[in-house]
């Protein structure tokens, strides 16, 4: 029964941290047009292509989710943390410049999906 209600977990998970890269994160930008550098530099204004966009971790970690559900929990794990310390890292960087209050329906989709491949990484 564990099993079950991980892998329902993880692919709702999957489903929300997939989706929310998609969807607008901060004044109606999406994940896939921020830079990949506002991890480490603080959040700009600047547009990023996919290929150096928050796209890129949140991705892989899918990816790594994905492959741990049908494989190993250890790849569970790293796909959720993965996902899990890229949306607070950005979370952390982005309070210097924009109001939380201001973070739309893209960050908050990640943050939800990336909970429940925690949870679902612990149960597996």
């Amino acid at each position: 029964m564990r099993t079950l209600v991980a892998w329902v977990l993880g692919l709702v998970g999957i489903a929300a941290a997939g989706y929310g890269v998609t969807r607008p994160w901060f004044e109606d930008r999406a994940g896939t047009t921020i830079p990949l550098s506002g991890l480490f530099s603080g959040v700009e204004r600047e547009s990023a292509s996919l290929l150096t966009s928050m796209a890129v971790p949140l991705g892989i970690a899918v990816i790594l989710a994905v492959l741990g559900l049908l494989r190993s929990s250890v790849l569970l794990r790293l796909g959720a943390g993965i996902s899990a310390l890229t949306v607070v890292v950005w979370v952390l960087q982005a309070r210097q410049a924009v109001d939380i209050a201001d973070l739309q329906s893209g960050v908050w989709n990640v943050a939800f999906g990336s909970l429940l491949l925690l949870v679902a990484s612990a149960l597996r």
